[in-house]
């Protein structure tokens, strides 16, 4: 999209029209799209795990664990969990996979502690606290439902990961509003 309209310009009806056919048959000849059906899968619990961990964590974890199948010893195929045809991860790539899920999931507690202090007043601490469990609980249940098929031996199962990341997304949920302070 050009940079030349404004968003207001382009939620204007007559600008929707004029540029609905444009692009002839390569663009579909100005048919419309056939409707989509509604997202089922989940994704909506991924992204409430998500939001409370950190994006540093985040970021560390999902480049590390798809570069986990390419270190090997010198000599040794690379193994490749999400590459059919591939061998196995070998005991370096499962060790390497399962520490970074520890780390990331201590660092999910550090980065948090960091980003918010503990409070002094003494009735936010157990609020504090909760939300700190909460959320460091969140990443390996998200770490499970997105790359759960790279950490052997634990057998993945995406419908399983999918119901663990909603039910943990909904119980997480429930406990911050229980345990929030309530005003007087």
């Amino acid at each position: 999209m050009s940079r030349l309209f404004t968003r207001s310009e382009l939620s204007r009806p007559s600008l929707e029209v004029a540029f609905a056919g444009r692009g002839g048959l390569a663009a579909g000849g100005g048919e419309t799209p056939p409707p989509q059906p509604p997202e089922t899968n989940g994704k909506v619990y991924l992204d409430l795990l998500l939001k409370m961990i950190p994006g540093e964590v985040v970021t560390l974890y999902t480049f590390a664990i798809k570069v986990v199948p390419l270190v090997v010893f010198p000599g040794t195929p690379v193994a490749g969990a999400t590459q059919p045809g591939t061998p196995a991860p070998g005991p370096l790539q499962i060790g390497l996979a399962w520490g970074l899920v520890v780390l990331a999931t201590v660092l999910t507690w550090v980065a948090l502690s960091l980003q918010e202090p503990k409070p002094t007043d003494p009735t936010l601490i157990r609020t504090w606290k909760w939300r700190l469990w909460l959320a460091t609980g969140a990443f390996p249940v998200w770490a499970y439902a997105t790359t759960g098929d790279q950490l052997y031996p634990l057998p993945y199962l995406p419908a399983l990961a999918l119901i663990l990341a909603a039910v943990y997304a909904v119980l997480a949920s429930i406990i911050a509003k229980a345990v929030a302070p309530k005003p007087n």
